[in-house]
């Protein structure tokens, strides 16, 4: 997939959706609001992926446009749902949910104590 991954440019059209300023504090209507929702939840899936890969990582850590402008979206006048969105890719990464080398562990550690 990387031949067909043209690294700054995929970068900054994936991350657009988070680092879109608003000009005005104007709520958002409920039809645009059920057309962001679904884009904020793809773009925040993609950009999970990406940072859960050593490619995806140097791609978002090279390009000027990339991490660093997710987390200075924080600091911008944007949304709240993509405010909490980032928070979530955030969370997801940073989570310590067991993966299943540690339930493989668990399950061995599970059957030695029966056996003995």
């Amino acid at each position: 997939t990387r031949a067909y991954f043209r690294s700054f440019v995929d970068v900054e059209r994936l991350l657009t959706i988070f680092t879109q300023i608003d000009t005005s504090e104007k709520e958002l209507r409920r039809e645009e609001a059920e057309k962001l929702e679904p884009k904020i939840q793809l773009a925040k899936r993609a950009v999970v992926k990406l940072m859960k890969t050593w490619c995806g990582l140097i791609y978002l850590t090279a390009d000027p446009n990339g991490l660093r402008s997710l987390v200075s979206a924080l600091e911008q006048p944007v949304r709240v749902e993509i405010k909490n969105a980032i928070f979530e890719i955030f969370m997801s990464l940073l989570s310590n949910k067991s993966d299943s080398y540690e339930e493989d562990k668990i399950k061995n550690s599970n059957i030695k104590s029966f056996n003995t």
